[in-house]
């Protein structure tokens, strides 16, 4: 297949994929409220009128600071060693497995989701433009900018705990507050677009009330096979 036909096939897919959230708003999702749309939608949209003005402006330093590499690891793989470790502590207490199971589920349907977006919309990072003379307007163009694969793996684990059961406020405020500074970190790297980094908050974020409030909770994860079998 010649570049430009794999071009139109992921115009195709993209646009398509626009149709999932009106199935959405018509279906029913355990955790997830239909008044959330607009309130995503206008930050979305706002977050793209700003996407230039915030890549110029962000302030950077020279200095690597050890904080902004732990809340971005949060959106890494290797923050799912946190769920994973709760799965198992589940012998000593039941809750944790399920607080772990659900971070589980919320992790694999939205990064998911926000895998087949990036393919689709071959968005190109800022880092793949000088400073000073990036573009967020250049999709379709091999990149894997949009969504930020990091906020959406963030959001749904930090959502996925945080609402699954009543939590103190300031526990939930913390999960919160890592996963935001995870989205800030994409920004600080230049490896995000603020219009990235909210596409992928939401994701994560329903995501997460999705397997929170019940979502994928036949979902079976076994030491034996190490792998969920499905049954929705």
């Amino acid at each position: 297949m010649a570049g430009r036909d794999v071009c139109r096939v992921k115009r195709g897919l993209l646009r398509g994929g626009w149709l999932i959230p009106l199935w959405l708003l018509s279906t029913p999702l355990p955790g997830v409220e239909k008044a959330d749309w607009p309130w995503w939608g206008g930050a979305l949209a706002l977050s793209f009128a700003l996407d230039g003005v915030v890549e110029a402006g962000f302030p950077r330093s020279r200095r690597d600071p050890w904080g902004w590499r732990w809340v971005n690891a949060w959106g890494g793989p290797q923050a799912l060693a946190v769920p994973l470790g709760l799965w198992a502590a589940g012998a000593v207490r039941r809750e944790w497995r399920e607080d772990g199971a659900a971070m589980l589920r919320a992790a694999a349907v939205g990064v998911s989701f926000t895998g087949l977006v990036k393919w689709g919309s071959g968005r190109l990072r800022p880092d793949a433009f000088a400073v000073g003379e990036a573009d967020p307007g250049r999709w379709f163009s091999g990149g894997d900018a949009f969504p930020s694969g990091h906020a959406t793996l963030a959001f749904a684990l930090s959502t996925a705990w945080a609402e699954r059961r009543p939590r103190p406020f300031w526990q939930r405020a913390a999960a919160y507050a890592l996963a935001g500074g995870t989205a800030l970190a994409r920004i600080r790297y230049r490896r995000h677009w603020l219009s990235d980094v909210v596409a992928g908050a939401a994701v994560g974020v329903f995501a997460g009330r999705w397997a929170a409030g019940g979502g994928g909770s036949s979902w079976r994860f076994t030491p034996q096979a190490m792998s969920w079998s499905q049954a929705w």
